[in-house]
């Protein structure tokens, strides 16, 4: 007998349907296993507990007056999981946790390889990083300069055409709103 299954045991036990050879496994359990003597004992003395309380049978009538009154309660209709919103926080999650890993390596890079190269062991790793690092640095500053560019050309579209941005934006609220409705009304 294992840990794993020595609750279903203690409740066997606890309803008196307990054969012989399994409570003598039970017993020989507990004499061996301080964690499960002492959930037994636990179990056993709740079960103490409840038979000395005096039992209190409910008035005649009452599952069908408690059934009844759930009857008319109104029925909750929850919305299906979105899974797509699920999908993108865990890729916005993703995204922006290793976009912190890499600020902090690259804040603290010289730290990281001074600290690579403070053993003979790990030297080997700072020599294939640092052409590595170069590069994404390099990388980096293509890619931010190519960001500004971006940026400067979107506000750029943005302020010339911005009349029909916000129409478009318009158009999908109010889509969306009648989308919203509908849905509503089917339910």
């Amino acid at each position: 007998m294992d840990c794993f299954n020595s609750e279903d045991y203690f409740m066997k036990f606890m309803d008196n349907t307990l054969d012989e050879d399994s409570a003598q496994i039970l017993n020989d359990h507990i004499k061996t296993c301080g964690k499960c003597r002492e959930e037994f004992l636990t179990y056993n003395m709740m079960m103490e507990e409840f038979e000395k309380e005096e039992l209190l049978l409910a008035p005649e009538g009452f599952e069908f007056n408690v059934m009844e009154k759930l009857s008319a309660m109104p029925e909750i209709h929850y919305k299906p999981e979105n899974r797509m919103e699920n999908a993108f926080c865990f890729v916005l999650g993703l995204v922006s946790a290793l976009m912190g890993i890499g600020f902090m390596i690259g804040f603290y890079k010289d730290q990281i390889i001074q600290f690579f190269s403070s053993y003979e062991i790990l030297s080997v790793f700072v020599d294939i990083f640092t052409p590595i690092s170069e590069f994404a640095h390099d990388l980096l500053n293509n890619v931010s300069s190519s960001f500004t560019l971006l940026l400067a050309g979107t506000v750029d579209l943005v302020s010339q055409n911005r009349f029909f941005i916000i129409g478009i934006i318009l158009v999908f609220a109010v889509l969306k709103v009648l989308y919203s409705r509908f849905a509503n009304q089917r339910e």
